[in-house]
């Protein structure tokens, strides 16, 4: 298993499942699915979408580092769900 499908099982197992992830992230578990057995990378959208849904304990540099290459020593980004004025400083 490549690096980048140990950091999805991680998310999985942060979500619950493959089906509460696949919710969190806007897609099917059959995806979800295939991402772990068949693919070979992630699409920096599905990254940064569980980036989002794992509050930033998976990051989308862990998912795809090629694109988003890891400060070192540097902490995952961390998203927390904002509402009214605050989504918007």
């Amino acid at each position: 298993m490549t690096g980048w499908k140990a950091h999805l099982r991680r998310a999985i197992g942060l979500c619950g499942s493959q089906p509460l992830l696949a919710r969190a992230i806007g897609c099917s578990q059959s995806k979800v699915s295939w991402l772990l057995v068949r693919a070979e990378r992630i699409e920096a959208e599905d990254a940064l979408a569980i980036e989002r849904a794992t509050a930033g304990a998976v990051s989308r540099a862990q998912l795809r580092p090629d694109l988003w290459p890891a400060e070192a020593g540097a902490e995952p980004v961390r998203h927390e769900k904002q509402t009214g004025e605050e989504a918007w400083s």
